[in-house]
């Protein structure tokens, strides 16, 4: 069983991996000679349970009913892992709900869940394809805060930055982030979310680290909340952390949807790169980035100046590509 695990977990880490590069850049997936070798790349939402991968786990899991009177802790941690790994194939065939009443069938018979089983449910909820729409953004952090707290009841410590990120992850809705129109009317109750997460994390007095920080830059940025996405950047200036260049595509491109804001990057945040330490040098697409703001609030001049630099930097790139 554990062999079937690992090798449905190595997939689906790469498939999530890839989906957040193809929204960041939204470009399309590529084929790399890492997903040519995986023997489970042929998994689809259509073929999983009829592929043999499938079918001989469902027929391990007989052998394991007819050889057991119940399952034992192991079966049940197993059976849940792989049951949230093929939610992210099919989650019509294989529903979080069901991974959960596993949880409670678990406590039911007196075992307790693993704190690295409850991660990987927990973050099974944050990436589920379940909450594919904006709408669909507040129910998946209701159900991973629902998950924290019932970790808590089992009276794990939950001193943990990376169960945080992972609440944190779900706040952030998987398509458009910057510029889904129906993610609007929801913006004030996630920001709610977002600061009662950010409590949680000083009442078990976890520390945030980099990635933390940038997750609550994009939040804000993709909630207009841009006087929040601004004191984040300067608290961590202050708390010494290294504004690196993901930091600021990140804040650049949240800005370019607010007049005021594209005026900020343009006239102020550019020209800190340089001064950072160690400096950061901007790349190709955070000139774009920053023509996105010329654009939006009609910098013609800069623009002009961008571009030029772009032809003058970046022309034998383009004509390679």
């Amino acid at each position: 069983m554990k062999a079937y695990v690992q090798a449905l977990h190595k997939e689906i880490s790469f498939r999530i991996k890839n989906l957040e590069e193809q929204i960041k850049k939204n470009t399309s997936l590529i084929t790399s000679k890492e997903t040519m070798n995986n023997p489970l790349n042929y998994l689809t939402k259509d073929n999983f349970t009829q592929s043999s991968f499938y079918v001989s786990w469902k027929k391990l899991l007989n052998e394991v009913k007819l050889s057991n009177s119940k399952y034992n802790k192991d079966h049940f941690e197993l059976t849940i892992r792989f049951h949230i790994f093929s939610n992210q194939i099919n989650h019509q065939e294989f529903p979080l709900n069901e991974a959960l009443n596993m949880i409670y069938e678990m406590k039911g018979d007196g075992i307790e869940p693993t704190f690295e089983t409850f991660k990987i449910l927990l973050e099974g909820h944050a990436n589920s394809p379940e909450y594919n729409s904006s709408k669909q953004t507040l129910q998946r952090i209701e159900n991973t805060l629902g998950i924290f707290n019932m970790m808590k009841s089992f009276g794990y410590d939950m001193n943990n930055i990376e169960i945080f990120q992972t609440l944190l992850d779900s706040c952030i809705p998987k398509y458009e982030r910057f510029t889904d129109i129906d993610f609007k009317p929801i913006r004030l109750k996630i920001k709610e979310k977002i600061k009662h997460i950010n409590n949680l994390i000083k009442i078990h007095k976890a520390k945030h680290n980099q990635k933390s920080m940038l997750t609550l830059l994009e939040l804000y940025g993709c909630i207009h909340s841009f006087s929040e996405m601004r004191h984040i950047w300067f608290d961590m200036f202050l708390s010494g952390y290294h504004r690196n260049l993901n930091f600021y595509k990140t804040f650049i491109k949240a800005s370019s949807q607010n007049i005021r804001e594209s005026t900020y990057c343009l006239d102020v945040l550019r020209h800190q790169m340089s001064k950072e330490y160690p400096p950061v040098y901007p790349d190709l697409e955070t000139y774009n980035l920053l023509l996105e703001c010329c654009i939006k609030c009609d910098d013609l001049i800069t623009k002009k100046q961008i571009t030029n630099h772009i032809m003058k930097h970046y022309s034998s790139t383009q004509n390679s590509q």
